[in-house]
């Protein structure tokens, strides 16, 4: 694959034109009815995300999988590095194990295992995992990988088994975080940049039904495995009598780039903030009574104080205004580096199935 010809493809033009999708106002889309969002989501630009389909690597009619990550390997993560995302489209990649064949393919990673992630999603496969099951009806917003805990993908890669319908939404969403730090206001990011971001948690015990449960998050129904991984994290943590979970620990807003050693905009402030399920919800719609610390998932200062809702929102407008989006089709696979891009995905009527792998480099 040659990095300078045949990945210059854009999606723009491998798709046609199609009328602006609007998510001001959207249902289910947090900070979308104050007045100053944006109005549209972008179309994709220019080398973002970089679109590779078979023909340019050369993968003949009867390629594998494997076959054809073997044509695109060679300058895979240096064209990540600098692109941040990648789309395959029209390669040979029909369910879970086509895909892990290609991903597994593409390099040496290892595959991360999903421990103490908050969003619902199931292991489909060894190394792969839906991409998520939240409800379509709810706009999932830009986020990391797993950017609020103490280790993280550097790398996602993303299979469409079955897109969304025509019209029926569930566009793919890229954010650059260079673009989102460019454009926050100064004086708030160094407020985050001294402070950094303590999460706080409630899961509920699996007994009482609420949403996703502890015992769903960590993978196991033995508290002592719990424990030990929250004090592995120096997380401070306890058990309510009802058997949920309460816990917290303190991260960074802004971490290095490892490529660049560039400073980025890496943290959940807005994805774990309680105003994304008081208000934005369905399933939490009916608790609206509910305070912040009592909902999944809420994000403060790192000294526990406050974030203004200001400063919610400001991060919320800047993400959506430098945002891109656009459709998949099926069998395509779109990769992330995770460090420079966030993503997410637009709600959507009838059935949508992504899958995913998150993989890091070897230590």
């Amino acid at each position: 694959m040659d990095a300078s010809r045949k990945l210059l493809n854009f999606v723009r033009f491998a798709q046609p034109r199609r009328n602006l999708v609007e998510i001001a106002n959207r249902k289910f889309l947090p900070g979308s009815y104050s007045a100053t969002f944006p109005k549209h989501l972008n179309e994709p630009r220019e080398n973002f995300p970089v679109v590779v389909s078979a023909k340019d690597v050369g993968a003949t009619d009867s390629a594998t999988a494997s076959e054809c990550a073997q044509l695109c390997k060679d300058n895979f993560q240096d064209t990540l590095n600098k692109y941040g995302a990648i789309l395959f489209r029209g390669f040979p990649i029909n369910g879970h194990q086509d895909f892990s064949d290609f991903f597994n393919g593409l390099g040496k990673f290892n595959s991360m295992e999903y421990i103490g992630g908050a969003a619902p999603r199931i292991q489909v496969g060894k190394d792969t995992y839906t991409a998520s099951d939240e409800p379509p009806e709810i706009t999932i917003e830009g986020h990391n990988e797993m950017a609020y805990m103490h280790t993280w993908p550097d790398v996602l890669l993303f299979y469409c088994d079955k897109p969304a319908g025509p019209g029926c939404g569930g566009e793919t969403v890229m954010i650059a975080n260079r673009d989102i730090l460019r454009d926050l206001d100064a004086e708030m990011v160094g407020k985050f940049a001294k402070l950094g971001i303590y999460y706080n948690y409630h899961w509920a015990d699996a007994s009482l039904k609420k949403y996703k449960a502890w015992q769903q998050v960590f993978m196991t129904e033995d508290r002592s495995d719990v424990e030990k991984y929250l004090e592995g994290i120096g997380a401070e943590y306890k058990w309510e009598e009802d058997g949920s979970l309460v816990f917290g620990y303190r991260r960074p807003a802004m971490i290095n780039c490892p490529h660049t050693a560039e400073l980025l905009w890496f943290n959940h402030a807005t994805r774990k903030h309680a105003s994304a399920w008081k208000y934005n919800h369905p399933f939490w719609a009916e608790f609206t009574d509910l305070p912040y610390h009592k909902f999944p998932t809420h994000s403060y200062f790192g000294d526990k104080s406050d974030i203004p809702e200001e400063y919610v929102q400001h991060i919320r407008e800047v993400t959506w205004n430098v945002a891109v989006g656009f459709q998949l089709q099926q069998g395509d696979v779109i990769a992330v580096e995770n460090h420079l891009v966030q993503h997410s995905r637009l709600s959507f009527t009838g059935e949508r199935k992504l899958l995913a792998a998150l993989l890091q480099h070897p230590k």
